[in-house]
């Protein structure tokens, strides 16, 4: 990731993950000239070097006064190492004009054990973070609870680390064959209800359930778009469908 310094139209930062030290660690190179030269990578996480705790998922940001926070996936909170770690968010800020990174400091206020499901398949990571002054926000994806939720952290550099706000919740959902000319699989988790309406917003169907793969029947509707709203034991999702 490519980061430019507000502040300074030549300083650059790529952030990286990288293995200079026997296993990954979250990196930065530096340039101070626009790119002409750069600085040797500095590592970013401060735990015991060649520990066989893989860091990942890195990502950064500077804030207006050329200050640069860095935040990644961390394991050195699991007992073992690899990548199947249980794993905390970690951050560390390198203050302008710094040649070395402060103290890490952990964003999550729990591990969240290694899920293969969701760690192991393309789409599923997800990290930002953003500094101003001495305040840092970050959001990430993490399976602390068995599925893929968005979490929230808002902390000052020297403060200490509260609950992180669950912000986004993955619905486990699907509904086939789409498009469809007679029947609708819903599949999902303890469905309770579902509607079905159109663009304008006319409703078709309703009705109610107590499963987790109700199959409803469609084959009365005029062929054209529809959306379904489904109740489940993950909240309220909304699908679109073709009726043929």
């Amino acid at each position: 990731m490519l980061l430019a310094d507000p502040s300074d139209a030549q300083h650059l930062g790529l952030v990286l993950a990288g293995s200079p030290n026997g296993d990954i660690d979250a990196m930065l190179l530096e340039t101070y000239n626009g790119g002409a030269n750069w600085q040797p990578l500095l590592r970013a996480n401060d735990d015991p070097l060649g520990n066989g705790k893989m860091q990942d998922l890195v990502w950064g940001s500077f804030d207006l006064d050329g200050d640069l926070v860095m935040s990644w996936r961390d394991r050195r909170d699991g007992a073992g190492t690899g990548y199947q770690q249980p794993t905390k968010i970690y951050a560390a800020v390198k203050w302008k004009d710094s040649l070395n990174f402060a103290a890490n400091m952990p964003l999550s206020d729990q591990l969240a054990p290694y899920n293969d499901l969701y760690l192991s398949q393309s789409g599923n990571d997800f990290m930002g973070v953003a500094m101003i002054q001495d305040t840092i926000s970050a959001v990430w994806g993490d399976v602390r609870d068995g599925k893929l939720n968005i979490y929230f952290q808002r902390k000052a550099v020297n403060g200490g680390v509260s609950p992180a706000q669950q912000i986004g919740e993955e619905v486990l959902l699907q509904l086939y064959p789409n498009p469809t000319n007679g029947w609708l699989w819903l599949k999902g988790e303890k469905i309770s209800g579902y509607t079905i309406y159109d663009a304008s917003g006319r409703t078709w169907i309703t009705g109610k359930a107590n499963a987790d793969a109700p199959v409803v029947d469609i084959s009365t509707l005029p062929a054209g778009a529809y959306f379904v709203a489904v109740n489940s034991k993950f909240g309220n999702t909304t699908l679109k469908f073709i009726k043929e």
